[in-house]
């Protein structure tokens, strides 16, 4: 069972999960029981990591040094609540490694995407910095990569797409601080060359 964001969960729900935890079972009010035997629990939660945002992005503090988002969930939820948990995990603030591996996959999927029109698209290195500035949200983490991918990427290559029909490789490349699309021509040269191989 997983629960997502668990701090926003209303207090009766705490307190049902109390028992659940405590005894493996739950009783309602007519007394009704069911087993929760090899059920495992999982609860995600934000709670705390407010207290902790200056040190949260590119560069984070070293360990030891960063605030401990743990010490903070006993302002959030009781303490009998807690210590019900095998266990409690901190995950640790994303890396800019992390967001341009992120970024990697995401134009993985969209060029798994555009293989069904015969094209492809290869973003620079620049690119995909700038898309991970643009993305990238302290409180709400990679999530808005998707939509900046999305605004930045996709929709320029449908634009040009409609002016370029015959254009199958694209490049993504920064000129004058943005994002700009352009042919291929290396990859539009090599993929000719192949095409022409095989007709022969």
């Amino acid at each position: 069972i997983l629960l997502d964001e668990i701090e926003k969960a209303h207090p009766d729900v705490m307190n049902m999960f109390l028992q659940i935890l405590d005894d493996g079972r739950l009783t309602d009010s007519q007394g009704r029981t069911v087993s929760f035997k090899d059920t495992l629990i999982i609860m995600t939660s934000n709670a705390g990591t407010g207290d902790a945002e200056a040190n949260v992005g590119f560069g984070a503090a070293a360990e030891g040094t960063t605030h401990s988002v743990l010490g903070n969930l006993t302002n959030y939820f009781k303490p009998e609540f807690l210590n019900r948990f095998d266990d409690i995990i901190e995950f640790n603030s994303l890396s800019k490694d992390n967001l341009m591996h992120i970024v990697d996959l995401m134009i993985d999927d969209v060029n798994q995407m555009l293989a069904g029109q015969g094209l492809h698209i290869h973003v620079t290195e620049p690119v995909e910095e700038q898309l991970v500035q643009k993305g990238y949200n302290p409180t709400m983490g990679a999530r808005p990569l998707r939509r900046v991918i999305q605004e930045e990427i996709e929709d320029r290559i449908a634009d040009f797409y409609l002016d370029h029909a015959d254009v199958k490789n694209l490049v993504a490349k920064i000129e004058d601080g943005k994002i700009t699309l352009a042919a291929d021509n290396e990859a539009n040269a090599s993929t000719t060359s192949t095409t022409d191989s095989s007709e022969k």
